[in-house]
Order: structure tokens, then C-alpha cells, then sequence
């Protein structure tokens, strides 16, 4: 009878334990969570067997361990975790809200030629300042400026509209996006290609000198917007002009009777009164020369100061330039003529810095080069 005396009393312990056990529920953000008005956050409890919330006309249920949370103002939202048994606990969590900003933009002017500079003007309210700002304009290019001016280029025969679009970020993240069509009317696409399709609108191959500088160039009209391009303007770069061409002048011929690099310009005029234009560098040059030599010893305790005789350079044409790299890192770029009397140029360098270890000398290098048509 004894031993079923404690038998009892044991069993009476273990139920008090199960009646009195602490369950702790908890949400996910575990602190308070910051927004955007109009966004929305996840929020997850745990800790209980099944959840009830509050607040449940921002949330997309009031039942269940997770919820989304879509408020318009900040807002406390508080669950109950029911453990069974009659246990229940609560945790509390605030989503702040940050109101959005409201972007909007106008420009000026519209409904104009291709090249136009066009101004754009930002307004913004709400949200918290200070604010950022992301453009990207139709047809290409980007800016960052809260007022910016922008060349819209677009070539043919019509009109394009073009969608650029405004992101405002204020302080706290938060963000508004606005787009805006502009109508740019077209300007012609007008196009020149050199009758020499082996070396276009380059002389180099013949060689050209003080004594016979003379090069003949023929251009043909290959626009894509011919068929509304009313009249051409040509100039030659060298002060030579054609205007007033139409599509039967072409092909046409010119001479430039002295050495150098021009820019060539084709500008035509559009029957909708837009102008486009298009610029071809012709190179009218010879095959650059030139030579390097110094005087004296190039040796000895730096700091030292060796003088550079470049030579062989007076018959160059003009546009040619001189790289002389003195082999420790730096270097100077010297353009044509070098000297007035066209005579040997010297230059000065001052060597700081030992070559040694790692090799026992510097090499000094010259490069001539003729413009960008790499004549060399």
C-alpha cells in the first residue's frame, strides 16, 4: 500500500510541470522594420503551435505563423502564439512607413530638329530629402543632375518619340518613377564614301611631299536619307567650300594642294527643315621619319640630365607628332613643326632614378606617329 502511495504522488508532480512550462514566442524582423509606403514586409513567428494576429487589415491574414504586412502609416502589429494546454504568449513588432516621394518633369522645347538641346526641369514632394536622381533619355545618354539638358540625335526622314524616364531615391531609399515622351524630328543621315576604297580619304600610300603635295579625292553620296535631302554643303577643311549640291553633283572631285589632316564636313538639309551632318578626317600626308641620337656619355650617378637630339624630322607633314619615351616611366609628346628653323631639336631629361637592379640601362624610344590615320 506504500509504494502506491508514491506511485501517485510522482505522477500529480509531472503534471504540475507540463501545466506551468514557459513557451516564449518570437517575430521575424525581431526590431522594428522600415518601409516604403506602398511596400509591403514579411513577418514570421515562432515559438507556439498557432498565431493569431492584430491589425489584420494591413496584414494578408490574421491567422498563421507568417503574414505580409502592407501598411499605409507606421503601425504596431502584435501576435498570439497558443501553445495548447490554455498557454498563450505575444510578441510585438512596428513597421515604420516612409512616405514615397512624388516625382514629376516637364522639358523644353518639343516637337523640334535632332541636336536640339532640350532642358528638363524636376519637381519633387513628399519623401525625405535629400534626393537623388537617375535619368535615362530615349535614344541614349544618362544624367544625375536634378535639372539636366540633353541633345536627343536621331536620323531619317521623320519624326521619333522618344521615352525618357526619371528614378528620385530620397534618404530613406525610398523611390518614384516617372517617364515622359519628347517627338524629336528627324534630321537627314547623310553619308560620304571615298571613290579610293583601298585607301579612303588617305594619301598616305602615295606619298605626298612639300615638292608634290597635290591629292585628288573623289566622294560619292551613299545617304541612307537621300530621298529627302534636299541640298548639300561640302567643306573641304583646307578653306575651300561647295554649297548648294544636290544629288546630281555627285560624284564630286577635289584637289588639296598642300600637306596636313583636314575636316572634311558634308552638311545636308532635310525637307523638313532639319540639318544633319557627318565629318571625315582626310589625310593628305606623308610617311613620317624621324630619328634619335644623344651626345656625349649616357652614363653615370643619377640624378643625371642627358640631352636628346631628334633628327630627320623637318620633311614630315603636318599633324605628325613625336613621342620620345625616355624609358623610366615618363615621357614627352612634341607636334610638328619641333622648331621654327627646322633644324635638329635637342630635349633635356633628367634622370632621377637608378636602373638598377632589374636592368642596367634605360631605353629611350621615339615614336612618329601622323595624326589618326597612323601614317607610320
Amino acid at each position: 500500500m506504500r509504494k502506491i502511495y508514491v506511485f501517485i504522488l510522482f505522477i500529480l508532480f509531472s503534471s504540475l510541470q507540463n501545466t506551468f512550462a514557459q513557451y516564449t514566442v518570437t517575430i521575424v524582423p525581431n526590431s522594428p522594420v522600415a518601409i516604403c509606403r506602398g511596400d509591403s514586409v514579411m513577418l514570421t513567428a515562432s515559438g507556439a503551435n498557432t498565431y493569431t494576429w492584430n491589425n489584420s487589415g494591413s496584414l494578408s491574414s490574421n491567422t498563421g505563423a507568417t503574414v505580409m504586412a502592407s501598411p499605409n502609416n507606421t503601425t504596431n502589429y502584435t501576435v498570439t502564439g497558443n501553445c495548447g494546454g490554455g498557454n498563450n504568449d505575444q510578441a510585438t513588432i512596428q513597421v515604420i512607413v516612409h512616405p514615397k516621394p512624388v516625382a514629376t518633369f516637364n522639358f523644353a522645347p518639343n516637337n523640334v530638329c535632332s541636336g536640339t538641346p532640350t532642358n528638363f526641369t524636376s519637381n519633387v514632394v513628399n519623401g525625405t530629402p535629400p534626393y537623388t536622381y537617375a535619368w535615362t533619355f530615349g535614344g541614349g545618354g544618362t544624367s544625375t543632375n536634378a535639372n539636366p539638358t540633353h541633345n536627343f540625335i536621331s536620323l531619317g526622314c521623320g519624326t521619333a518619340n522618344l521615352v525618357n524616364t526619371l528614378i528620385v531615391t530620397d534618404a530613406n531609399g525610398c523611390k518614384d518613377t516617372v517617364s515622359n515622351p519628347i517627338t524629336i524630328i528627324q534630321a537627314p543621315d547623310v553619308q560620304l564614301a571615298d571613290a579610293n576604297v583601298l585607301s579612303p580619304f588617305s594619301n598616305c600610300l602615295n606619298n605626298p611631299s612639300q615638292s608634290n603635295p597635290n591629292d585628288t579625292i573623289v566622294v560619292n553620296d551613299i545617304s541612307p536619307s537621300a530621298g529627302c535631302i534636299t541640298t548639300y554643303n561640302i567643306n573641304w577643311g583646307d578653306g575651300n567650300v561647295n554649297n548648294g549640291l544636290t544629288g546630281a553633283s555627285f560624284p564630286l572631285q577635289h584637289i588639296y594642294t598642300s600637306l596636313g589632316a583636314f575636316n572634311l564636313v558634308v552638311t545636308a538639309m532635310g525637307t523638313n527643315g532639319c540639318a544633319g551632318s557627318a565629318t571625315y578626317l582626310v589625310a593628305n600626308q606623308s610617311n613620317p621619319a624621324g630619328g634619335l641620337s644623344t651626345l656625349g656619355s649616357t652614363s653615370g650617378c643619377g640624378p643625371i640630365t642627358l640631352p636628346f637630339l631628334i633628327n630627320n624630322w623637318q620633311s614630315n607633314s603636318p599633324g605628325t607628332t613625336y613621342n620620345l619615351d625616355f624609358g623610366d616611366g615618363t615621357f614627352v609628346l612634341l607636334n610638328h613643326p619641333l622648331n621654327p628653323g627646322f633644324t635638329q631639336d635637342t630635349v633635356y631629361h633628367t634622370y632621377n632614378t637608378s636602373s638598377c637592379p632589374g636592368s642596367s640601362f634605360f631605353t629611350a624610344t621615339l615614336t612618329v606617329t601622323n595624326w589618326i590615320f597612323r601614317c607610320n
